[in-house]
């Protein structure tokens, strides 16, 4: 509204989104009714469909749907008002149409169309301070995670910032258990990137890492855990490694019950010889699974069944009870190299449980690793 010379008022539409005839009515367009939609199907977010308060956040979807426009030349979801709205609201994006488009592109588009509200971009401002780990990112050719945005976290009703709270250091570490691997890690940034995001899910209870002997498991879960110990190791309460192979490569290996008594005593278990396998199973699963732990379980591959007739499945009771409780009820995660997929958290894939089959380093990463080794031989 303006007022024009001589006191008239006069009524400017500047977005024909919303705008009628004067035949049409409020309830007609669904403007009026509680709960209803209006406007653009293609551009609008999840929870502006599902009839819920709206907030700065919904802007922050249109954005990423604006952009996704910008770099296809689509939209991402299409078809009837109807099965926009449905698809807004419960299919993942298609992410094969970015096949073509930078990496750090579609991390700043997951992130921004992001079906629940409270794992976005909480407001333009956040959403800046982003966008120079972008450029940053695609001028130097590197990869990105969600985690690099520095994405504070934040309730779905809170809209404003906090300053992140300091990181603690963890109340009990031991990793003594684990092999000793080199420290250089070459061409695995994909791999270490799986792992960063895996640990910031709280929907991921376990990992497995799943490579043949020799093809670098062992060195890439340590690198990762290093880079963890370089942050306070990301506000975990306790990290825990065992690695089934004590003597490394000369075949040699610890049992379950070895690993239990061990196990249970460090998590603070008042007698860990007490119950049957599964009830040790279950008690350890109990003390890890409701803090925030870090277990690593290193070369599980000696008590699995090995190819055949229930390939994979962990042959100990103990065992299949952790780790049945862990992927169902973990509040950490679950970090296991193994060579063959665990048979018994199969059903878990794609939801609390995540797989990651490692393949040969490339040619590239190959000659930097020989070119590393020459440069500290001289």
């Amino acid at each position: 509204m303006s007022l024009e010379e001589g006191g008239a008022v006069a009524a400017k539409i500047i977005d024909l989104g919303l705008a009628k005839t004067l035949g049409e009515s409020a309830s007609e367009l669904g403007i009026s009714l509680p709960g209803a939609f209006a406007g653009t199907p293609e551009f609008a977010s999840p929870e502006q469909f599902a009839g819920v308060g709206v907030d700065i956040r919904s802007d922050m979807y249109s954005l990423g749907v604006t952009l996704w426009v910008m770099v296809t030349g689509q939209t991402p979801f299409r078809g009837s008002s109807a099965e926009v709205m449905y698809q807004h609201q419960h299919v993942p994006l298609p992410l094969e149409r970015l096949k073509d488009v930078s990496q750090p592109v579609v991390v700043l588009l997951e992130k921004l169309l992001e079906k629940d509200p409270g794992r976005r971009f909480q407001n333009p401002t956040e959403f800046l301070k982003a966008i120079p780990v972008i450029t940053g990112a695609i001028e130097s050719w590197r990869k990105i995670t969600r985690q690099s945005l520095q994405q504070t976290p934040s309730s779905a009703s809170r809209v404003g910032t906090r300053k992140p709270p300091a990181r603690l250091a963890p109340k009990k570490i031991s990793v003594a258990r684990l092999p000793v691997t080199g420290s250089d890690v070459f061409g695995r940034e994909e791999d270490i990137a799986f792992l960063d995001d895996a640990w910031a899910n709280k929907d991921v209870n376990v990992v497995t890492v799943v490579a043949w002997a020799g093809v670098g498991k062992s060195t890439l879960v340590n690198h990762w855990l290093r880079r963890m110990a370089a942050d306070q190791y990301r506000s975990a309460e306790f990290i825990f490694g065992w690695s089934f192979y004590t003597q490394g490569s000369s075949g040699e290996t610890s049992s379950a019950d070895e690993f239990f008594d061990a196990a249970l005593t460090w998590f603070g278990d008042p007698d860990p010889r007490l119950g049957t396998a599964w009830e040790k199973g279950e008690r350890l699963a109990k003390l890890v699974a409701h803090r925030r732990t870090l277990l690593v379980l290193d070369g599980l591959e000696p008590l699995q069944n090995p190819p055949g007739p229930g390939e994979g499945r962990v042959r100990e009771p103990s065992l299949q009870a952790l780790l049945r409780e862990l992927a169902a009820f973990n509040k950490g995660l679950c970090v296991i190299a193994t060579r063959i997929q665990v048979a018994d958290i199969a059903d878990s894939e794609r939801s609390s449980a995540l797989r990651r089959d490692l393949e040969q380093l490339s040619s590239d990463a190959g000659v930097k690793l020989l070119r590393s080794l020459v440069e500290k031989m001289n």
